[in-house]
């Protein structure tokens, strides 16, 4: 069972324990998504990370900055131009750490089904683009660790990426992942 259909069950629950026990209720520990910043990012250039085998090095941009980021999709696009010139999802307002001795500014997010790895693929997009969830207009700019950033749910339902049960998309598409039909995001 994933976040979101724990998170529906226990809400049912509650509400099915008001209406015939009286009372209210109130859910805990809500993730903000607002406070996860996500913007459409293109792979610039691309090299094998000098200290780990299974990351690389990826050079992006993000519309109005370019960024480094480490990622673990060496197993799973063994030929890096396979992702040289794409468009990814990533997390810009995660905290900044050091992969192995080298800089990440951020996190690209991939789908995953236990089988194949895929990275969230908006081509149609722009590089900065916002990537979005209906109802929230404005993202937070301020860092988030890694620990808060796995509080959310992210995941891949028939081929499209969601965040707490609602659809991802930009202003001209909603996002498609690679290789992932059903599975989580990370």
């Amino acid at each position: 069972t994933t976040g979101l259909y724990l998170e529906e069950a226990i809400t049912e629950m509650c509400e099915l324990i008001t209406k015939y026990c009286g009372g209210k209720y109130r859910l805990l520990n809500k993730t903000d998504i607002s406070a996860l910043n996500l913007k459409v990012a293109k792979v610039t250039d691309i090299q094998n990370h000098p200290n780990a085998d299974k990351l690389y090095i990826l050079k992006i941009d993000l519309g109005d900055e370019k960024r480094q980021l480490c990622a673990g999709l060496k197993p799973y696009y063994p030929d890096p131009n396979d992702l040289l010139n794409k468009h990814l999802v990533v997390v810009t307002n995660l905290e900044p750490a050091k992969l192995r001795g080298e800089l990440s500014e951020g996190m690209l997010l991939a789908g995953d089904d236990g089988e194949n790895v895929g990275i969230l693929n908006p081509q149609k997009s722009s590089p900065g683009d916002q990537v979005f969830v209906e109802g929230v207009s404005e993202y937070k700019t301020d860092k988030i660790g890694f620990n808060d950033f796995m509080k959310y749910t992210l995941e891949a339902k028939d081929g499209y990426a969601y965040l707490q049960g609602k659809q991802l998309q930009t202003s001209t598409e909603k996002i498609k992942l690679e290789k992932v039909v059903n599975g989580r995001i990370r």
